[in-house]
């Protein structure tokens, strides 16, 4: 039987080693065993919403400033509490998070260890309105801060304290046997970096054996909605379209706090994909895709699918473009802004799916000049093993798991 994915099997002379990250109990160990220090502190021992599966929930504080994407140009607003449409914001949390690596005293060399850092992704209830944050990591200098695109054509309003995103803790767990800067020396381990390897996380699948041994084990089961079997390619879950909705204008915009008011006829229509539909400007596409996820408490999912990459198999020809209606070709300055609006886009890190979920999943594809049609890729499905499996699994009572078990797509809790 091929061996299931393994955090501690050190892959850093790899292109492109798997990433790790902490587990709600990786977290908590952390925290205790002083590596990690949040503040507001979260209870340890009733952590409420705050600890999700393996994430840290962050609270909004206020947005920062606003520019137009492709552009720069932008203003700085005072204490707002508003995504402004078509637009990116720099949006501070309440929450700080600060890493404390071990030092190192090599040869008479002293430099911190950086076992840990820090990435974002918002939740899926913004998500679904329009709103995404880059891959990148966000700004610690002074709490945290990051970059947030709504695409949607509705202002999304924010209420200060309102958890809105969610910060993983990647781990490097063999950091301290990499090379000493400006020595080219790698050190043996080291009894600090033995502890760090104790603490419980999560580790990337990047092969079809490891996903094939996950399904085979029964920590997750994936399918498509017609029972045929799911399409793995380089480590990842092929997604196919099934349905696509376009967000509608909300004239006042739409307040976040208070995003259960809405029914989902209120805030979407469908659009027809049988036909190749093509992703707008000005546009928030949410897309259902053909395969249902059961996960167990041992497997979580990061979904893309915004690459410019190499071309995915089965995937629409990507042209870039998209002429105004009677016109063929494009000018220079409009194929400048596009590329740079692309580049921009490819950026953008889509959702992440917590262990025990279990339900369809929806993306948000944005490049644009990209078209969707049912049947064809729309991203892909990068899945998370974790060995000991997570303490508070999604769909747990105290995490408020409120898309667990849906089979029809919901923009907002039904």
């Amino acid at each position: 039987m091929t061996k299931l994915p393994n955090p501690l099997t050190d892959d850093f002379d790899n292109s492109v080693p798997a990433i790790r990250i902490l587990s709600d109990r990786g977290i908590k160990q952390a925290i205790t065993q002083g590596y990690l220090t949040i503040d507001p502190p979260i209870d340890l021992a009733n952590p409420g919403k705050r600890l999700q599966p393996a994430t840290i929930d962050l609270s909004f504080a206020e947005v920062g400033s606003h520019y137009q994407l492709g552009t720069g140009n932008g203003d700085s607003p005072h204490n707002c509490q508003i995504l402004d449409a078509q637009k990116v914001s720099w949006v501070e949390f309440q929450e700080a998070i600060w890493f404390n690596n071990p030092i190192r005293d090599y040869q008479g060399i002293k430099s911190p260890i950086g076992f840990f850092d820090l990435f974002l992704d918002l939740r899926s209830s913004l998500l679904r309105l329009g709103a995404t944050t880059t891959r990148g990591q966000p700004s610690l200098i002074s709490g945290i801060e990051a970059t947030i695109l709504n695409s949607s054509q509705n202002n999304i309003i924010l209420t200060k304290g309102e958890r809105i995103a969610q910060a993983f803790i990647r781990v490097l767990p063999f950091a301290d046997t990499y090379g000493i800067p400006y020595t080219g020396a790698s050190p043996p381990p080291t009894p600090e970096g033995d502890k760090i390897r104790e603490l419980e996380m999560g580790v990337q699948t990047n092969t079809d054996i490891q996903l094939e041994a996950l399904s085979q084990a029964g920590f997750m089961k994936i399918e498509k909605q017609n029972g045929k079997p799911h399409t793995p390619w380089n480590g990842m879950i092929l997604l196919h379209a099934s349905r696509a909705f376009r967000t509608k204008e909300i004239k006042d915009g739409i307040e976040f706090a208070n995003r259960d008011q809405y029914a989902k006829e209120d805030l979407l229509e469908e659009v027809d994909i049988h036909r190749k539909y093509p992703v707008k400007e000005g546009e928030h596409l949410i897309v259902e895709v053909e395969e249902v996820f059961d996960l167990s408490p041992h497997v979580g999912v990061s979904v893309l699918n915004n690459l410019i990459g190499p071309r995915i198999p089965g995937s629409p020809k990507f042209c870039g473009f998209i002429p105004e209606k009677g016109r063929t070709k494009r000018t220079p300055e409009e194929n400048n802004r596009q590329a740079m609006m692309n580049c921009a886009l490819n950026l953008i890190k889509n959702s992440w799916i917590d262990p025990g979920y279990k339900g369809v999943m929806t993306g948000f594809p944005k490049l644009l000049g990209k078209t969707i049609q049912t049947g064809e890729v729309v991203g892909y499905a990068q899945a998370f093993f974790f060995p000991k499996g997570v303490e508070r699994p999604y769909g747990s009572a105290t995490l408020g798991s409120q898309y667990q078990n849906q089979q029809d797509f919901q923009v907002v809790k039904s």
